[in-house]
């Protein structure tokens, strides 16, 4: 699907994926804010939820969150301890085409 994607989008998908079985709205928010020192706004999560569920890339579950395999698979091919969080950023920004 050639879905197009939003800075933040990315900047949530990587909040999601770091959330993993804990994917409430507020933990994501929480954790979004720890990636990028700034609280989405609910416009920004449910423009992200919308558009990252359409495009297969997230699941929802009652009130959780949480990314499907296929974005957990491509995410560990990049990933390494002690990474920055803000390469992270950017290979989940490359994931999604932005």
């Amino acid at each position: 699907m050639n879905e197009q994607f939003i800075w933040s989008d990315a900047w949530i998908l990587l909040a999601i994926i770091y959330a993993d079985e804990n994917g409430t709205r507020a933990t994501i928010s929480n954790i979004a804010d720890g990636i990028d020192h700034n609280i989405p706004s609910q416009s920004e999560l449910d423009g992200a939820f919308e558009r990252l569920e359409k495009a297969g890339y997230i699941e929802a579950s009652g009130e959780k969150y949480r990314a499907t395999p296929a974005v957990i698979e491509a995410f560990e091919k990049t990933h390494t301890p002690r990474r920055a969080v803000h390469k992270e950023l950017d290979e989940v920004k490359r994931f999604l085409g932005i």
